[in-house]
């Protein structure tokens, strides 16, 4: 019987400890989540809109926002191929 008590409480251990390797490893996944999505939610520095100011950057349309850069693409020396 002390035996059996003394079994359990070994896997009881070894289990726990495999959740919290488990549990370290999904807090770095929700972690590393979390740097892209906040990352992609950054603002555009003035520099990429061209001295567009930031709050008219992010009213503009998709439309709009293709277009300009359309414009600023034909400016590249040397000039971009499709």
């Amino acid at each position: 019987m002390e035996q059996a008590i003394e079994d359990l409480e070994q896997q009881n251990l070894k289990i726990r400890a495999e959740m919290r390797m488990e549990m370290g490893q999904m807090r770095e996944q929700i972690n590393k989540m979390f740097e892209i999505i906040t990352w992609n939610a950054a603002p555009t520095p003035a520099v990429a809109t061209k001295g567009v100011a930031p709050s008219a950057a992010t009213q503009e349309g998709f439309k709009d926002c293709a277009q300009r850069w359309r414009e600023l693409a034909t400016q590249v020396q040397p000039p971009l191929s499709e």
